[in-house]
């Protein structure tokens, strides 16, 4: 219909969101019936990539919603143009919020006819439905997964492969689980590779996802696992698309221009108590989501700074020091503390300093650090 209207030249005028919302909540019937005109067939839209069988349903709780909160969206949000896009983020996070209520309440429920994920539907008059669709992928979980392999996927995994899928998304270890199974834990762990190798291949690479040790680049890996980087976790492996990787490589891209000026990057060039000390300072300059400082800057601040009057350090024992004095950068302090809570380093706390052994983190920058 919307298609045959603009080859005849009779598009209908665009419909102002602002005062349909104004007259709306004003009890205007005809901005009233106007709204869920404009609402509905986004919704419905947006829903059937997941569940078409309920996406009518799903939009019509989602547009009684709205109806109820809307009194509470700021038409401030409206200043400099941006009420539009401000509004339909509103409109399909409580669209998201209750497609995912809805799964989890059928969950427990015993139902698992639903959440089929598929992209292969695209609409390119809505770019509002696929960001938020792409922002609803990052919600699935191994539950989710396995729902789904029941419901559309039955003959994907062997029935000892699903066993120990199910056995896995209920948090057993692979040696409780090769107990439960009279097996091996090498025998377990071949066999969940071959699970999550079909999955990956059936459900996840048909959706985008990729496993991210395929990018073959450390500081990514490490960049995802401290959130830094959205991904999804399945079955103990984190997964990301590729429009996650391009913008992590955006926000690393070290401006050339910059350093031939006379800038080095703050969270390589300068220390824990640097990085602390500089980072809301007028001096910086922040370029792609990064922090410069000019070198002449940081020099007149080293210099200074060594003639302050130290504060005296208590260790615990002779062969800890502080995890502040051992860390050459910010960026390195980041990754230590990323390994004392994944157990690679083992601290001390006391009077509200970080301590680690020496001889330990010297290992972990041999091996893990770098």
């Amino acid at each position: 219909m919307q298609k045959a209207e603009r080859e005849n030249g009779n598009t209908p005028p665009p419909i102002d969101i602002l005062s349909t919302v104004s007259g709306v909540l004003a009890g205007d019937q005809d901005d009233m019936e106007r709204f869920d005109g404009l609402l509905r067939p986004k919704l419905s839209r947006f829903f059937s990539r997941f569940n078409p069988q309920i996406s009518e349903d799903l939009a019509q709780d989602t547009i009684i919603k709205v109806f109820n909160a809307l009194p509470t969206f700021d038409p401030n949000l409206g200043e400099g143009g941006k009420y539009e896009k401000k509004f339909w983020g509103w409109v399909f996070t409580i669209g998201r919020n209750i497609m995912i209520n809805n799964h989890r309440r059928e969950v427990k429920q015993g139902i698992t006819t639903t959440v089929p994920i598929d992209e292969n539907t695209q609409y390119p008059d809505a770019k509002e439905d696929d960001e938020a669709g792409k922002e609803w992928f990052y919600q699935i979980d191994d539950q989710m997964i396995l729902n789904l392999i029941k419901s559309r996927f039955p003959s994907l995994l062997t029935r000892r492969e699903q066993d120990i899928t199910e056995l896995r998304v209920a948090g057993k270890k692979n040696k409780k689980i090769a107990e439960l199974q009279n097996s091996t834990e090498g025998a377990i762990r071949v066999m969940m590779t071959r699970a999550r190798v079909k999955i990956e291949s059936e459900i996840l690479e048909k959706i985008g996802f990729k496993p991210t040790d395929v990018f073959k680049d450390v500081g990514f890996q490490q960049a995802v696992v401290c959130g830094r980087v959205r991904s999804i976790k399945i079955l103990g492996r984190y997964y990301t698309r590729k429009d996650e990787v391009n913008a992590y490589n955006r926000k690393l891209h070290i401006g050339q221009e910059l350093l031939g000026k006379g800038y080095v990057l703050l969270s390589q060039d300068a220390t824990l108590s640097e990085y602390f000390h500089f980072r809301y300072s007028e001096v910086l300059l922040r370029h792609n989501g990064r922090l410069y400082i000019k070198t002449d800057d940081l020099e007149e601040f080293r210099k200074g700074y060594k003639n302050r009057r130290k504060k005296r350090v208590f260790p615990p024992s002779p062969s800890h020091k502080r995890l502040a004095g051992l860390c050459q950068t910010y960026a390195q302090w980041e990754r230590a503390i990323k390994a004392i809570k994944t157990g690679r380093l083992v601290k001390i706390k006391n009077r509200g300093s970080i301590f680690v052994k020496e001889e330990d983190f010297s290992t972990w920058v041999e091996t893990l650090g770098k």
